[in-house]
């Protein structure tokens, strides 16, 4: 908590006055003499609190109108955490005893905020799971904010801004950030990761890693291994540093989880459900030996596709941010240097204070290559869901904000040597900098608020009907007769938070064998 809190600090401290040649906070400022001179606004005019509140505006939102992507988020961890608050839910067969893949330590922790909701505030069912999502969209605002302040103070304010304003209004962020599943707490762990390695905080960052590794998804791994690798260095953790902090995680997130699951599992020994959910997707040991690619087996361009949906031209600018780094590195622009703080400003950030910013094969060895290698490991499997890329998602807004700058940087210098300018762009270079950039962000947000809108337009009737069905239950003296049927589209249930207590479950028998394959 004392790490976490550190990293929200209040407000960048204001700047001194730089001469020319320092001038510079772009990813390509430095000795290019492309410097971005505050290209969006003074850095100190989003503080913590304001960049916070816009964020809560959208997570909020979509809390309350986002709709429920994946079927795994309500029968593998809405309908258990229905099942340690309430006493009743359906149990997919993940959650057999003979089988055990799923880990309830994770949905005791989803269970805490629907505890408070339902013992302190009072809260129906139903409120219960709004308050739940609002929870999860309060907690990611947090964590991108963290994050952003942490770009903006090693890479330059314009990155910065650049990667808030892309995170702000993705329609991937929108819909990720309130999920109740593993990928959501991935996400979560890079943003919180990345922001600690990016202000010098290593330790907290593999803690992190080993927290999506160990308790989310271990496909995250790769994500988290170059940190592991610069946490080596003796000037960083060294060797023992680095097993200091594994045995530590090992005890957090596999120990103890382990002894959680053994008593609700019921057995006499510590019960390792991520063991067993390695061995049956990686080797497809259990399960009937059917393995990962049982359902969703898709084409390579299902990832492709989902990622221009959820984020359009950021996807593309990503892709190509790798080789906008190695053309910097060609050119040998640095990340700018930040000037540091006085030591009696209030506003003063911790893990800010100055010095030579990142250089650019740093960000490419740390950010670029493993997002790209995790997209490419995730996009050669068979087996492909779209929840999969959500721990993807920071480092993707990150990219496409550092393709962006590199290129905006390119633009001046390339305009200063047409124009025999100074080493300072001049004022109708930047202004004509600015349009671009806030031309990008205006029109990427455009079509991502677009793309949200649909999603709420579209596939807002599951939980509409099943809220009313609830409250016309409640309110009924008596309950209906024959209970509420689902057919086909059981998919879209989502979940016993929406039943009152009289309600039963039906089922449509011409689809019963999905059912039994599904449920026990």
């Amino acid at each position: 908590a004392h790490d976490t809190g550190s990293l929200e600090a209040a407000a960048m401290a204001p700047k001194p006055k730089k001469s020319a040649d320092a001038h510079g906070t772009g990813v390509g400022g430095g000795s290019s003499g492309a410097a971005s001179t505050e290209p969006l606004g003074e850095s100190e005019c989003l503080s913590f609190r304001t960049m916070l509140s816009c964020l809560l505006i959208f997570r909020l939102s979509a809390a309350m109108l986002a709709p429920i992507m994946d079927c795994d988020e309500t029968f593998n961890y809405l309908e258990p955490v229905h099942y340690v608050t309430r006493g009743s839910g359906m149990q997919t067969w993940e959650y057999s005893p003979q089988f055990a893949l799923r880990s309830y330590a994770l949905v005791e922790a989803y269970a805490v905020p629907v505890r408070i909701a339902q013992g302190l505030l009072g809260m129906d069912k139903v409120r219960t799971f709004f308050f739940l999502r609002s929870f999860l969209g309060a907690l990611s605002a947090v964590y991108e904010v963290v994050f952003c302040r942490a770009v903006m103070c090693r890479t330059g304010q314009r990155t910065g801004l650049l990667t808030f304003c892309f995170m702000t209004f993705a329609s991937g962020m929108w819909h990720a950030s309130v999920a109740t599943l593993p990928s959501t707490l991935c996400m979560f762990a890079v943003l919180v990761g990345f922001a600690a390695y990016l202000r010098g905080r290593v330790g907290v960052g593999l803690w992190c890693g080993s927290l999506a590794v160990l308790l989310g998804m271990p496909p995250a791994a790769p994500l988290f291994v170059p940190m592991g690798l610069m946490a080596l260095r003796p000037s960083s953790l060294g060797l023992f540093g680095v097993i200091k902090v594994a045995t530590q995680a090992v005890v957090a997130f596999v120990v103890l989880p382990s002894c959680v699951d053994c008593w609700y599992y019921g057995t006499s020994r510590p019960v390792w459900t991520m063991g067993n959910h390695l061995m049956y997707n990686v080797f497809s040991v259990g399960g009937g030996g059917a393995g990962a690619d049982l359902y969703g087996t898709e084409p390579w361009t299902f990832y492709a596709k989902n990622l221009i949906l959820n984020f359009n031209l950021l996807a593309v600018l990503a892709c190509v941010s790798g080789t906008m780094l190695l053309l910097a590195h060609a050119a040998r622009w640095r990340m700018p240097p930040q000037p540091p703080p006085s030591s009696t400003d209030p506003g003063r950030q911790p893990g800010c204070e100055g010095g030579s910013g990142m250089a650019p094969m740093e960000l490419l060895f740390v950010v670029i290559l493993p997002f790209s290698w995790t997209l490419w490991m995730f996009t050669s499997l068979s087996h492909k869901e779209e929840r999969f890329l959500t721990m993807l998602y920071p480092l993707l807004c990150f990219a496409a904000a550092l393709a962006a700058d590199l290129a905006l940087a390119m633009f001046e210098s390339i305009v200063g040597l047409l124009c025999c300018q100074a080493r300072r762009p001049s004022p109708i270079t930047r202004t004509l900098t600015n349009l671009i950039a806030i031309s990008l962000v205006l029109g990427t947000s455009a079509l991502s608020v677009s793309r949200s809108a649909a999603l709420y337009y579209h596939f807002r009737a599951p939980l509409r009907l099943y809220e009313k069905l609830y409250y016309d239950v409640v309110a009924a003296e008596t309950p209906p007769a024959g209970g509420v049927c689902l057919g086909k589209e059981w998919y879209r249930f989502p979940s016993s938070f929406f039943f009152a207590g009289c309600a039963r479950r039906r089922w449509v028998a011409q689809h019963a064998l999905a059912v039994v394959e599904l449920f026990i």
